[in-house]
C-alpha cells in the first residue's frame, strides 16, 4: 500500500516497479512484441491522457484505444493504473451499471447481450465484398 509510485508523479520516469511486473506480467516475460519499453509507452500514453482530462472526468478505456497496440493489453494497463489510483482516483465509470455483489462463480451479467448485438445488423447470406 502507501502512496503512488514515483512514475505516477514524474510522467517521464522509466522506473518500473515490482508491483507492475507482478500485475502486468505479459510485458516482462521476454516476448518480442510486449516489451518493458512497450509497457512504458502505454503507461505514459494513459498517464498523459489522464493529465489532460478535465478535473473530475473519468478516463474511459475506450478513450485510450487510439494508441497502436493490443487493445486487451492496453485495457489491462488501464485497469492496473486505476487499481493503484494513478488514474480515475475517486471516480466511478459513468457508463457501467452498478455491479451486484461478487459471487464465486464468474458469469456474464447479461447472458443475452451478444444475441442482442447481432440482432441490430441485418443478416446476410453472402459474405461482404
Amino acid at each position: 500500500g502507501g502512496g503512488l509510485p514515483e512514475w505516477a508523479v514524474d510522467k517521464e520516469s522509466d522506473l518500473i516497479t515490482e508491483d507492475e511486473r507482478i500485475n502486468v506480467p505479459e510485458f516482462f516475460c521476454g516476448r518480442p512484441v510486449k516489451t518493458p519499453e512497450r509497457y512504458l509507452a502505454i503507461r505514459r500514453h494513459l498517464m498523459n491522457l489522464w493529465h489532460r482530462q478535465p478535473e473530475g472526468e473519468y478516463l474511459k478505456k475506450t478513450a485510450c484505444l487510439g494508441f497502436r497496440g493490443d487493445v486487451n493489453a492496453i485495457s489491462r494497463v488501464h485497469t492496473y493504473l486505476e487499481s493503484i489510483g494513478a488514474i480515475n482516483r475517486g471516480l466511478a465509470p459513468q457508463t457501467t451499471p452498478s455491479k451486484e455483489p461478487s459471487r464465486s462463480r464468474k458469469r456474464s451479467s447479461h447472458p443475452n447481450s451478444a444475441a442482442r448485438d447481432k440482432s441490430k445488423k441485418p443478416r446476410r447470406d453472402k459474405p461482404p465484398p
